[in-house]
């Protein structure tokens, strides 16, 4: 198993904090206490899903875990875009977050439908070991 932090999704979601911590620190003060710190939540949760993910068998256990990454990436999506609907982040952190966050989509859903096919396989390798014991 690949520690965590050296997996390409690790590296973007925290890429992803990097800028959520930028955007934050230049928010103005009413906002960087409310969405601010809600992003900044947002982008930590994502890192210690990935950790959780990469830490669990690879299978159904995997399934709920990847669906909440997926989850917690399409909420930095809604909160960034009000961000920059509010003009509380620069258009270049707007822009970089969201290639970041489509990236991390991507491999999310990679990273579900691999471990779909793998609870898939094992349980026809359950059903065809049951089917040759009787």
């Amino acid at each position: 198993m690949t520690l965590h932090t050296k997996l390409e999704i690790h590296k973007a979601a925290y890429a992803l904090l990097g800028l959520a911590t930028d955007a934050q620190a230049n928010m103005r003060r009413p906002f960087n206490r409310s969405l601010g710190v809600r992003v900044h939540d947002e982008c930590i949760a994502l890192l210690v899903l990935i950790a959780k993910i990469n830490a669990t068998e690879p299978g159904e256990a995997r399934v709920p875990l990847i669906a909440h990454l997926l989850e917690c990436i399409d909420v930095v999506k809604f909160l960034m875009r009000i961000c920059i609907d509010k003009q509380l982040i620069a258009p270049s952190i707007w822009q970089q977050s969201n290639n970041t966050l489509q990236s991390l989509g991507k491999q999310g859903g990679g990273w579900l439908k691999w471990e779909r096919q793998v609870k898939d396989q094992r349980r026809a390798a359950a059903h065809h070991s049951n089917a040759s014991d009787a």
